[in-house]
């Protein structure tokens, strides 16, 4: 490597280095930026990797990774952060790096970011004994707390008080059941936001990379189906046999997959949305119907994604 060169990779590696070090100290300082910080943080590692040779990245995130546990207020947290954004940010690097189609990018990098962070809250429950997948005792009561001022309102007026205290510890066991999907699900979003954000970073640089298609026309294989189908058989499977955490794996499976689907009905909707020649008020009266009825409209929309996985809903439209 030419001398000019090196001494630009040298400058360019510190400057990112010292953005993720800023970044991950902000996040674990400042708990409200902590998913804020999500987004970002894995930026610099992705356009390091592109631009350069992989074995440069992995020494700024060796020197980054050391200055951010060292700093870091609490351990737990940066263990989750540290493994989120190396993995993700050298998994982008590359694909952005061998000009993997975009699509097939996100959908491996939503994968490894949920991978990533399911290894991370596996890694520090081995460690501490603290599982991040149960409330603890604090936020129990805080959760029980605002449930009964809510039912203080008058709105369970007319039911019994064990009635009122069941449904209470219901909702609250339901919120726990579901917390690695929703952990799941943020994660998702945030891997496909962070690919976008790198992605419009290399058009800005004038990068080759490849183009994003559009949200209308997504889809899914046919075989994305066996995940609802795996789901629900593992939750029948572990009430059957009693086995919590085989039912509280299907749940959870099932739950990432509905909002999966759902994400894929809405781009059907959309497509549709904009293809049909409707008078402007007749697409707001729509667009008002589906906020109306907004429980009703998941449900359609739900279906709509699982439908067009086998069918190809817009083919049907392309053909006449």
């Amino acid at each position: 490597m030419p001398a000019g060169e090196k001494t630009r990779v040298i400058a360019e590696s510190t400057f990112l280095t010292a953005m993720m070090v800023f970044l991950g100290v902000v996040g674990l300082s400042f708990p409200p930026l902590f998913f804020i910080v999500f987004l970002f943080i894995p930026l610099p590692l992705i356009i390091f990797v592109r631009r350069y040779h992989i074995k440069y990245g992995l020494l700024a995130l060796l020197i980054a990774d050391t200055v951010i546990f060292g700093l870091a207020p609490e351990l737990s947290s940066a263990w989750i952060l540290i493994i989120y954004f190396n993995g993700l940010g050298l998994l982008y690097g590359l694909l952005f790096k061998n000009h993997i189609p975009a699509g097939r990018s996100i959908f491996i990098g939503a994968c490894g970011a949920s991978l990533l962070v399911l290894l991370a809250v596996f890694i520090v429950f081995t460690a501490t004994g603290s599982s991040l997948f149960n409330l603890d005792q604090e936020t129990r009561t805080l959760m029980l707390q605002s449930m009964e001022d809510y039912r203080r309102t008058g709105v369970l007026k007319g039911t019994s008080a064990e009635v009122q205290a069941e449904l209470i510890n219901k909702t609250v066991g339901i919120i726990e059941l579901f917390i690695p999907g929703q952990l799941v699900v943020v994660v998702i979003a945030y891997a496909c936001i962070t690919y976008l954000l790198a992605h419009r970073i290399f058009v800005g640089w004038h990068y080759q990379v490849a183009p994003v298609p559009s949200f209308s026309k997504m889809r899914f294989p046919w075989y994305a189906v066996w995940g609802l189908i795996a789901g629900l058989s593992l939750a029948l499977l572990g009430d059957l046999l009693f086995v919590s955490w085989l039912s509280k794996t299907g749940k959870n499976l099932l739950f990432v997959l509905f909002h999966v689907f759902l994400t894929l009905g809405l781009s059907v909707a959309i497509y549709y949305y904009r293809r049909l020649n409707l008078a402007v008020w007749t697409k707001f009266l729509l667009f008002f119907l589906v906020v109306f009825y907004f429980p009703m409209s998941m449900v359609i929309l739900f279906l709509l994604g699982v439908v067009d996985t086998l069918v190809n809903l817009r083919s049907l439209s392309e053909e006449k």
